[in-house]
């Protein structure tokens, strides 16, 4: 960044000229053109950024761990989605040999199988959208690092010279934070309709089971990427919280689908239970991935107490269980 810095001013020794250079709003800047030329002011072309003199600069940063973090969360989500929906809709099909000893087997294998396939699709649209943006066909991403909410919304800030014509400066400047989310989208639905009928098909799953979860993805990415489009900015800055508190409702929720809900059941269904230490499991991971997005480990003392609070929402609902029941809330308040 101190070589452009360098080179530019090199070529614009004259203080009055820099001014000149000054283009009206945040997010608008000119092309260097080389030999002290540059373009008008516009939006600058995708993987620059406007500089302090306004000039449109190539992004060099590396992404913090803060974006790390957040492409792991639209990355992972997908997959949640493709694994909860799994195990939903499979518990609703009416199989072909149902009452008979190969049913449970036919249903395990069948879990199985979809969840590699959505697996092996999540991984296979993130490394396509690694290798897509610049610089392409490596496995690491330069990016323009994040300062302002605005920085997702620069629509929103096209100058109006002179109470003129709109200059429009629309441009990525979270690069490319918000352009490889719709690559990775496109490459998930690509790769949704490829991978997981040919899984199937070797595999001899029941074709109403697989074509299920097909057509559910087909509605889900489509209204991601809209959510995306209009919503990026929000949930880059609020995604943890939105981790630790839908983890939270998810894990109450979880819990309250038991029939008996005392204590001792809870627990035991919980450690005995390879689905449900399954479900725990991840919704630890996720309390623990939330707290580390939100303190970014920069206080490691009191950061690494806090991750103790970890198990704390499941051990909350199963101590409390017992005085929050609603059937004994109602006795209680009958006497």
């Amino acid at each position: 960044m101190g070589d452009y810095y360098q080179h530019f001013l090199n070529n614009h020794n004259n203080i009055d000229h820099i001014l000149e250079l000054r283009c009206p709003g945040y997010y608008c800047g000119r092309r260097d053109l080389g030999n002290g030329r540059t373009s008008d002011c516009g939006s600058c072309p995708s993987g620059t950024k406007v500089n302090s003199f306004h000039i449109c600069q190539p992004c060099t940063d590396s992404p913090s761990s803060y974006d790390y973090m957040y492409l792991l969360f639209m990355a992972t989500v997908p997959l949640l989605f493709h694994a909860v929906y799994i195990d939903l809709s499979l518990s609703s099909i009416l199989w072909a040999f149902k009452g008979k000893s190969g049913n449970s087997q036919k249903k395990t294998k069948t879990k199985i199988v979809l969840n590699i396939s959505a697996i092996l699709e999540i991984f296979i649209a993130a490394a396509v959208a690694v290798l897509v943006v610049d610089p392409i066909g490596q496995l690491w991403i330069r990016s323009c690092r994040t300062q302002w909410l605005s920085d997702w919304y620069t629509v929103l800030y096209n100058p109006t010279p002179d109470y003129g014509e709109s200059l429009r400066c629309t441009q990525e400047a979270v690069y490319p934070l918000y352009s490889m989310i719709f690559i990775f989208y496109f490459a998930c639905i690509i790769v949704l309709l490829t991978i997981r009928p040919l899984l199937s098909a070797y595999f001899g799953l029941n074709r109403g089971a697989y074509l299920k979860t097909i057509y559910a993805g087909l509605y889900f990415f489509p209204i991601a990427a809209i959510i995306h489009a209009f919503l990026g900015g929000i949930v880059y800055v609020t995604f943890p919280y939105i981790v630790i508190v839908v983890s939270v409702i998810s894990s109450a929720i979880h819990f309250a689908t038991e029939i008996n809900q005392s204590a001792k059941y809870l627990i035991v269904n919980t450690v005995c239970v390879p689905r449900n230490i399954l479900i725990v499991a991840v919704h630890w991971v996720s309390h623990g991935f939330g707290i580390v997005a939100i303190t970014q480990l920069e206080n490691p003392p009191v950061d690494y107490a806090l991750l103790l609070l970890i198990p704390l929402p499941t051990l909350f609902y199963i101590a409390t269980t017992r005085i929050s029941e609603p059937s004994k809330i109602l006795v209680l308040y009958c006497n």
